[in-house]
Formats: C-alpha cells, structure tokens, sequence
C-alpha cells in the first residue's frame, strides 16, 4: 500500500482541495473534498468554444496547453487569436451566487496586445476590454477589466471572443461581486407600420453609456420583449432590425431599480411621385415593388420573379405613393393606361425614394401591353415579349421616349 495525494478542482471553485488516501491492490479508498465558490474559473474547463479555421500545416485555434510552467493548474488556453478574419471564441459557465455587478479580472500571457468582447447572454452585458503586452508568453499577469459585467442569480452563459489580432494565453479569470445591484432596463419593440401593432422578433437593442461605449447588447424574444440588467447610470438605447426604423431612447437606471423603454418600429418603406414626361402628376395608378432576384430589370416573362412582388399600392391625387417593403434590392414598376409604363431598380435597407416617370403616349392610338395584359398580376402573366408594341405593330423597348 501507498499514500496518494489528490486534488480536486472545479470551475468556480478555483481553489484546489487536498486529501491524502491510502491504497494498495487489495483496498480501495475513498476520498472526500470540500469546494468553496471562490469565482476563479481555470481556462481549461470552457463549456463550448470555436476554433478559427486556418490552412495547414498549422491548426491554431482553441487550445490546451499541458504543463506550462507558471501557468495555474499547470494548463491553460492558447493562441486565442483572430485567423485570416476569423474572431475565436470560448465561452463559460458561470454561477452567480446572488445577481449583482462583478468585477472580471484575467490572468493571462502574451507578447503583444489584443482586444476582448465579453458579453452574458443572460443579462446583456456586452463590452470590449484591451489587454496589453506581459512581456512574453510565461509572463503570465492579472488584468481587471474596466467594467463591472452584470450577472444574474445563478448559471450565466460568459463568452470571450477576439476582436482583431493579438494572440493571448490565457490561464484563468475571477469574478468578484462588487457589492452593488444592477438596475433593469426592459420593454417591448412593436411594428407600428401594421394595425394593430405586432411584436418585433429578432430586434436588436444596443445600450450605451454617457460616453458613447457600447456597454450592452440583447435581442427581442418571439413577443418583442427584451431586458438587459446595467450599473446605474445615464444610456442611450438603440432598437436595430434590417428594413425596420425606429428612433433612440434614453434610459435613467438607478441601483436596483426597473425601467421600461418601448419601442415603435417602421418597416421600410420605398415612397416617391409618379409624373409622366410633363411633370404632370399621375393619380390613381398603381406602383408595385418586385424584388430584383435576378439584378436585371423587371421583366415579366422570367419567370424568376413569379411569386416576387414586395407589395404594390395606388398614387393619390398628387401622384404620391408609399409602400413598406422587406429589406433589399428591388424594381419598382408604375404603369397607367395609355402610357409606357416606368422601371427603377431601388435598394430598401431601411427607406428609399423613388421618383417615377412614366411616357404618355400621344394621339391615343399607343397602348402599353403591360398594362393591358396583366403585367401587374401576381405573378405577372401574358407571355408577352418584353416590349411594347402599339396598335400600328410599331415596337418600343423599356424606357425608350
């Protein structure tokens, strides 16, 4: 029999517990340990990671190191780097004791510098932190960050991820609870473009503080619903969703306190006048939006735009017209009878202006076939050629005066 010395550690329980057992070929033994939550989380023990893909015969990435001199526990994660563009990332399970603000310290190695995201999925935090050269890569140093991360009771969700270039071995990090309470920000991002009003998944709500740093980051639920927990203070919000508008907000956070901040959001819109060649405003014709698959002008007998209408609406008496649209390229296409209907390819991302001018035809005896003929059905129908031709048999492609 011998005496063994074991070593048990855990993340968040940073401090190693010791037990000495006694064992021989004949005896088992049984060893028992007592963990304190200390907030230190070796590097080793991420939950889930992303290695950045980079050519052979180099595989850099996310990595464990074993038996590093000075580093503890003897491990830690290197070449935490960003590869041909490609941010890396490792993310941890921590576990807050109460919720609150918590003072995120990493000890880590490197020769030159590099930029960090953090961000909790649970809370929203969401910051950047630089770290600077330690003199070589076993130099390893404790660096805290320069603001607090916001922390629920319980499992939180931590990611680091590189932004730009810097390798960084990184050994272990603590989180230290300040003391202070989080404020709340919550509320609700509605499409206002619709009535009644709908909830707007997948919106984005960026937070910053009184200098302008991004300190939070969080997205809509399925309801429209969003919350982000922040130190108290003075922030700017901002709602964000592709084709959508909508308008910044403050928010006052005070220690432990709740504020709502909703949000109405305007879906893109593609708005303008429909005058023909006179500067005569055309009324009560219809403008309709397809999306422009193809990067070619609107043409009704491809049939990649059946089934590609946007959305259409009538001019009023002033030949105006307004429409909400989804993001992206498009043609928007006005046509009026006894003219030659007009074309305009348009990017929406988030509103647009579109001016039309549509060619009226003299003398009555010229007629638009694409009006004429369903040009404007969903999905355009007629098999016609992609020209007009007036009751002579005289042809005219798109555009021509």
């Amino acid at each position: 029999g011998s005496e063994v010395l074991i070593s048990a550690i855990a993340p968040g329980y940073g401090t190693p517990s010791s037990t000495a057992v006694n064992v021989s070929d004949t005896q088992s033994a049984t060893a028992n340990f007592v963990l304190s939550l200390d907030g230190k989380y070796e590097a080793e023990f991420w939950s889930d990671a992303f290695r950045a893909p980079v050519s052979a015969p180099v595989d850099h990435g996310v990595a464990v190191g074993d038996n590093v001199m000075n580093a503890s526990n003897g491990q830690y994660v290197g070449t935490f780097n960003t590869w041909n563009g490609v941010p890396e990332w490792v993310e941890y399970k921590v576990t807050a004791p109460t919720a609150g603000l918590y003072t995120l310290m990493l000890n880590y190695a490197t020769t030159g510098s590099g930029t960090w995201l953090v961000n909790v999925a649970e809370t929203g935090a969401h910051f950047t932190q630089t770290l600077g050269s330690t003199g070589g890569w076993d130099y390893y140093t404790d660096q805290a960050f320069d603001l607090p991360v916001a922390l629920k009771q319980g499992v939180n969700t931590l990611r680091f991820t590189t932004e730009g270039a810097g390798a960084i071995n990184f050994d272990y990090f603590t989180l230290t609870n300040t003391g202070q309470v989080p404020g709340t920000v919550h509320g609700t991002v509605m499409n206002a473009s619709v009535s009644p009003k709908t909830p707007i998944s997948g919106a984005t709500i960026t937070v910053k503080d009184a200098a302008d740093m991004t300190v939070a980051v969080t997205t809509t639920n399925a309801s429209g619903l969003y919350s982000v927990m922040l130190p108290a203070g003075f922030y700017t919000l901002i709602p964000e969703k592709t084709g959508f508008e909508s308008t910044p907000k403050p928010a006052n956070v005070t220690e432990g306190g709740s504020t709502q901040v909703d949000f109405d959001m305007t879906q893109g819109m593609i708005r303008g006048y429909v005058r023909n060649q006179l500067g005569e405003p055309v009324a009560e014709t219809r403008v309709i939006a397809y999306a422009d698959a193809t990067g070619m002008l609107f043409d009704p007998n491809n049939p990649a735009y059946n089934g590609y209408k946007l959305n259409q609406t009538t001019t009023d008496a002033n030949g105006y017209y307004e429409m909400a649209v989804r993001p992206g390229s498009a043609v928007v296409v006005a046509g009026a009878p006894m003219s030659v209907h007009a074309e305009k390819p348009v990017t929406a991302n988030p509103s647009a202006n579109v001016d039309l001018t549509v060619l009226k035809l003299s003398g009555g005896n010229v007629v638009d076939l694409a009006w004429n003929h369903d040009w404007f059905s969903d999905p355009p129908t007629g098999g016609l050629p992609n020209g007009r031709h007036d009751v002579d048999g005289i042809f005219s492609l798109p555009g021509a005066s």
